[in-house]
């Protein structure tokens, strides 16, 4: 009896020591890692041209599949009933010391022609944009008429504060992802970006293989000869 209760004695400690070490390494679940990702929707304008005469047609044209890869060509996922909530900012470019954002908006100066989707203006800067959605295709089709001369870009983007209840639906096993921006590309790069250059103050230098770099579109308007 006497060892019984000597060896009670030595085990009571170490029994608490034991319980101190498995409480303090019980450190709960592992945080996942973290991925943010971005995207890229591809945009063209017909003719992709520099400069243009007043009464030409400037088309605009946005085709993609509901299945987007994200610009490390790592991830793909599936956008499907996704509202994109697209957005353009059209600015007439008059002032090289101010930057294109805060000049004069530009929308005035063309007229829209919407064939599918289209653009719905809510200032003299700014339009939204919405998608046709068809056969698992987001298209957009429309026209902007050119009705005054003058040096113009158009900036496509996304209102970010839509990807907060996307994504929660975001599902990468072992891992928490994010959408951090979509950005739209336009013809393949060729943005006549000297033209902001040019005829705004620009706080950067161009990068067109960055994300986000070519989603500006700059062109000039003359009278016709």
């Amino acid at each position: 009896m006497d060892i019984n209760k000597k060896n009670k004695f030595n085990l009571t400690p170490l029994l608490g020591w034991g319980l101190v070490f498995i409480l303090g390494c019980s450190c709960g679940p592992t945080e996942l890692p973290r991925i943010n990702l971005e995207f890229e929707i591809p945009v063209t304008t017909i003719p992709a041209r520099e400069t243009y005469v007043i009464g030409d047609t400037l088309s605009i044209e946005i085709e993609f599949t509901k299945n987007l890869t994200e610009v490390t060509n790592t991830y793909t996922y599936n956008f499907e009933g996704f509202n994109f909530n697209g957005m353009i900012r059209m600015n007439r470019l008059e002032d090289k010391n101010l930057r294109s954002g805060i000049q004069p908006g530009g929308l005035p100066s063309v007229k829209i022609v919407n064939l599918r989707g289209g653009f719905l203006p809510f200032s003299d800067a700014g339009a939204q944009f919405d998608y046709e959605f068809l056969n698992d295709t987001y298209i957009l089709k429309s026209k902007f008429v050119l009705q005054h001369e003058g040096v113009f870009s158009i900036s496509f983007f996304t209102n970010t504060d839509e990807f907060s209840g996307f994504n929660r639906k975001l599902n990468f096993e072992g891992k928490i992802a994010s959408v951090n921006n979509i950005f739209y590309k336009i013809n393949q790069g060729n943005t006549n970006f000297h033209l902001l250059f040019e005829n705004s103050k620009i706080n950067w230098q161009e990068q067109t293989d960055k994300p986000g770099e070519n989603s500006i579109f700059s062109f000039k308007v003359i009278e016709r000869p």
